[in-house]
């Protein structure tokens, strides 16, 4: 029986891929970032002085800020892949198949694409760790000859494994999920990701979790509030990294209310949609009619924009705050590149590895819409329209981000510890992160409708190229 389940596991892989790439390339570039942030964090303890702090401090910073995006983001496209599986899923079991059997196997196939994709970005990181290295010690970090050797295996190991360990454990709700989901729905679907949501009781546990999460934020928030007047400009120096992890903690409620809040953005902009044109009609729907796929788009870029965002306006605020006490604040380009770069580009691979995992149902929308009598005019101005969609829904969670936060903390800080804090209008970091991340889904998109419109539209609807 377990040679079979091995069996079916690794054959499903195989014959649908495509449907596994988008979790293949985001586990793998989270491997390659965790990995390297990990041996400069392994380095420094390494190493002694000025040298073994900064390293370690450093390196710490960006893997937190790479390990919250990136489990955000890959979470998103593990469940965006998974559901993919749903015909698939329903075949088995109008085979007799039994919903537990479908659970484990479903399970072992995320295991082993996201074993085998960290193994790959491990080893990516061991041959992209010296050009990183050499980036830390002209970023104006310490130097240090310990950057100069090899990547400690350790890393390697800790950066893979931890990797396949968040696939597994971002692939358990989903898995059961579709395993107990409607056979006959599963088998009339496309593809696409369900639209039947959780039951009232898995409803009702996420609407009490999303208020626990945001209960306990809040308090955090009146606690710093409560805090005693500061003097030294150390302490308040010290104080003030609470900053950047409230910043990061907004990014988990965010995340954890992404599905009403998606939900809700796409409402307000589908009123009055039916008199903005077809291409823009045709582009809400397109955007409402999948919300997790949309939610997994847009997500990832959003929560790599709101936390440099937060970031940035944390070092703004420390800047002044410290102003005339003859200790500066600087943010280097080549450091801001080595703590934020990770993250950004795999929120950016996460969208763009959504958008083509879909490519199959997108391609066979488009067909339609030509076969109905639609010109491929029509469907690039749907795209167009598409990518303003998402454009604007990223910016908004880029930006909620930035401005709850800052809101949030200037309240505190000048409720007790910090009354000289001076509030700090957000800059313009964040909506640079999402234009950036919305090149490489603007990328996917147009080669997916250039490539249904030199198709032959019978072709690609019953998908026989």
């Amino acid at each position: 029986m377990r040679m079979f389940l091995l069996k079916l596991v690794v054959r499903s892989v195989a014959i649908d891929v495509a449907s596994w790439l988008a979790l293949i390339v985001t586990s793998a570039i989270l491997a390659v970032t965790v990995t390297l942030d990990i041996g400069l964090v392994v380095a420094g303890a390494n190493t002694s002085g000025e040298a073994q702090q900064a390293f370690v401090a450093f390196g710490g910073v960006a893997l937190g800020f790479c390990v919250l995006v990136g489990l955000l983001s890959l979470m998103m496209v593990i469940r965006v892949c998974l559901e993919l599986q749903r015909r698939s899923v329903g075949l088995w079991q109008l085979a007799g198949v039994l919903p537990r059997t479908v659970f484990v196997v479903l399970l072992g196939e995320v295991l082993l694409v996201g074993l085998l994709s960290s193994l790959l970005g491990a080893l990516v990181a061991g041959l992209v760790w010296f050009p990183f290295a050499r980036l830390i010690s002209s970023s104006g970090l310490p130097s240090n000859d310990v950057l100069a050797q090899p990547l400690i295996p350790l890393a390697l190991w800790i950066g893979a494994g931890s990797t396949g360990v968040i696939c597994v454990l971002g692939g358990l709700l989903p898995a059961r999920r579709i395993a107990r989901g409607d056979v006959l729905e599963a088998v009339r679907g496309d593809g696409q990701t369900s639209r039947s949501g959780f039951s009232l009781r898995k409803r009702i546990l996420r609407a009490v979790l999303s208020v626990a999460i945001i209960a306990g934020t809040a308090a955090l928030y009146i606690a710093i509030g409560h805090a005693q007047p500061l003097i030294s400009k150390r302490a308040v120096g010290d104080f003030m990294t609470v900053y950047a992890g409230m910043g990061m903690l907004v990014c988990l409620v965010i995340a954890c209310c992404a599905t009403p809040l998606i939900r809700g953005l796409l409402a307000l902009i589908g009123l009055g949609s039916d008199r903005l044109g077809t291409p823009w009609f045709l582009a809400v729907r397109e955007a409402s009619s999948h919300p997790d796929l949309t939610r997994g788009l847009i997500m990832p870029i959003g929560l790599a924009g709101g936390a440099v965002g937060v970031m940035m306006a944390w070092i703004d605020k420390l800047s002044s705050v410290l102003s005339g006490s003859g200790e500066t604040v600087s943010a280097p380009p080549k450091q801001m590149a080595a703590l934020f770069g990770g993250a950004v580009i795999i929120g950016c691979v996460a969208a763009s590895s959504v958008v083509f995992a879909t490519m199959r149902s997108r391609g066979r929308d488009a067909a339609v819409l030509i076969a109905g009598g639609g010109t491929s005019g029509l469907v690039w101005m749907k795209v167009a329209c598409e990518t303003v969609i998402y454009l604007a829904l990223s910016l908004v969670v880029a930006y909620a981000i930035v401005w709850i936060n800052e809101l949030a903390m200037d309240h505190a800080f000048t409720s007790g510890p910090l009354p000289s804090a001076p509030f700090t209008m957000p800059g313009w970091q964040s909506a640079g992160i999402v234009v950036f991340g919305m090149l490489f889904v603007v990328v996917m998109l147009a080669a997916i409708t250039a490539g249904i419109t030199h198709r032959q539209v019978i072709d690609v609807v019953l998908d026989e190229r």
